[in-house]
């Protein structure tokens, strides 16, 4: 959907109702409007688009929408946001997040939710997490192993460290773990203390 796309669309009226072209839109559904004929399938795909645009647009809107507010009319902003009725820390948060991640930072093939994570980031740092999460197509999860420094592509592995008092024991130890099916390492270190 282009902006020119968006022209239609009319001010949203105090009953929560707009239209874009033959579409009505209300809090709970939207219907085609007038008598004739169905929309032709170019019509229809571009409503999807619009629609597809709002859910994966309306966390950054919101945090725009707020900081802009914070911004231009300070404290009175507050009780503008207490009559959408969302959650204020839900708000705030997208409000957080906007604030931190710069327009050039966000690409919509991303979530919101990945950009939770990166907000802590500075924006040079966020661009290029943004960048290896296209190339590898990480996922929320995948993002957050990977900025904890886990390899996502490796699973994790655990391991102990066994302390023996002698190569005797220690042979000992390798047969049993190793008749476990786990595998060993087997070493030798000066014990501290």
């Amino acid at each position: 959907m282009t902006d020119r796309d968006l022209t239609a669309l009319t001010t949203v009226p105090a009953d929560d109702q707009f239209a874009i072209e033959r579409w009505q839109f209300d809090p709970n559904s939207f219907t085609l409007t007038g008598s004739g004929q169905p929309p032709a399938f170019d019509e229809w795909e571009r409503i999807g688009q619009f629609i597809r645009l709002t859910n994966h647009a309306c966390q950054w809107w919101w945090g725009d929408w707020i900081n802009y507010g914070d911004l231009v009319f300070g404290e009175a902003s507050a009780q503008a946001v207490e009559a959408t009725g969302w959650e204020p820390d839900t708000v705030r948060n997208y409000a957080w997040v906007a604030a931190r991640v710069p327009r050039q930072n966000r690409d919509a093939r991303l979530r919101f939710g990945m950009y939770q994570l990166l907000a802590k980031l500075g924006p040079d740092e966020q661009a290029v997490w943004v960048e290896r999460c296209l190339e590898n197509g990480w996922t929320r999860d995948e993002l957050r192993k990977a900025l904890h420094g886990h390899d996502t592509d490796v699973e994790m592995q655990y391991f102990v460290k066994v302390w023996c008092r002698d190569e005797a024991e220690q042979h000992e130890c390798q047969e049993r773990f190793a008749s476990e099916g786990l595998q060993v390492e087997i070493g030798a270190a000066k014990k501290k203390g």
